[in-house]
């Protein structure tokens, strides 16, 4: 990994300029996937944590989605189809992350070989997994800049149950963080969200980070209001016994 050492450390502060994104995608790519050969998916998960969003109108953005898929693949997460609290405890404590349901393929009158996942909305589900993965235990690390990226990146792909859970995802990370404003504001947005689909788990999970944003502001008895909604929620689910604590 030597020879990819300099791009990587340049891939966070260079990001966004096109001229270096051009004329360093590729060899980010390369780098990326001899780390996954490498069976290294926390720094090729990094990769693509901060160059997705600023691919995803780029032609070959299906390229680094399948990319994205490989690497997710040899996550912790993959077997059990995603965040799973009872299995992935060392990472993300009691967080559960539904995967959605692959769309549909268009009819085709020609008959392929099975392909990896190119969908945009997959792809945005994976790097969500990625994201969590890396900033629930770093949480200090996620700036500013890149938070903006990011929503931008869902935004772009427009898929309102998945940007849902990136403000849920993300009110975790700023209540990790200490910072409980931030997590109120956006673990309410997904809140309200999953409310209108009656989403018991999502609900859940969202209260469960507005009551941990209560908490940082030192208010423990509107955490406590948010903790109890969260567990009557989470009492409609196969999850009844968990709770925000």
């Amino acid at each position: 990994m030597s020879d990819y050492t300099q791009l990587i450390e340049q891939i966070p502060h260079r990001r966004t300029d096109p001229a270096w994104l051009e004329e360093n995608r590729q060899q980010a790519f390369d780098a990326a996937k001899t780390l996954l050969l490498d069976n290294q998916w926390e720094p090729a998960a990094d990769i693509l944590i901060y160059l997705l969003p600023v691919l995803v109108k780029h032609p070959t953005f299906k390229q680094w989605g399948r990319l994205t898929e490989a690497v997710f693949k040899i996550t912790p997460f993959y077997a059990s189809n995603g965040f799973d609290g009872e299995t992935t405890e060392p990472y993300v404590g009691k967080f559960i992350f539904q995967k959605s349901e692959a769309p549909k393929q268009l009819p085709t009158k020609t008959v392929r070989r099975k392909r990896l996942l190119t969908h945009h909305t997959q792809v945005l589900e994976m790097y969500l997994m990625l994201l969590a993965a890396k900033y629930f235990k770093h949480p200090h690390d996620l700036d500013e800049r890149l938070v903006q990226d990011i929503l931008e990146f869902a935004r772009a792909i427009n898929a309102p149950q998945i940007n849902a859970k990136l403000y849920q995802i993300l009110a975790y990370i700023y209540a990790y963080a200490g910072e409980g404003h931030h997590a109120i504001r956006l673990g309410e947005l997904a809140y309200h969200y999953y409310q209108a689909k009656k989403d018991d788990l999502e609900i859940a999970q969202s209260a469960c980070a507005v009551s941990l944003g209560y908490t940082k502001l030192n208010q423990p008895q509107t955490a406590q209001s948010w903790a109890d909604v969260a567990a009557a929620a989470f009492k409609q689910t196969q999850y009844s016994n968990k709770n925000c604590t």
